[in-house]
């Protein structure tokens, strides 16, 4: 099953940022972390565009399946911003 983004782009990427919200989500429930308004807010919102920035390689390979898009979604969301920022430095170098 591929991605149609000529079909439903809008409620594709609608799905990316829910699934990144629930499941940053539940990383912050597993935590032992005390939960504020603030913080529910900023990881949900934070999850939520690591989970639609999911959507970037359908720009280069647009049959990519749907489950690889919902996987990489998962796995960003779940590595977080400084997982990933430490992945680019790797890949591209220092930073400067």
């Amino acid at each position: 099953m591929s991605v149609s983004t000529s079909s439903n782009p809008e409620g594709f990427i609608a799905t990316l940022i829910a699934l990144g919200a629930a499941v940053g989500l539940g990383q912050l429930l597993a935590s032992g972390e005390r939960i504020t308004a603030r913080l529910l807010m900023g990881r949900t919102i934070t999850a939520g565009g690591l989970g639609a920035v999911a959507s970037v390689p359908l720009a280069w390979m647009p049959d990519t399946p749907t489950a690889a898009i919902y996987g990489l979604a998962c796995a960003m969301v779940t590595l977080g911003v400084a997982g990933i920022e430490k992945i680019a430095i790797r890949f591209f170098g220092e930073k400067q």
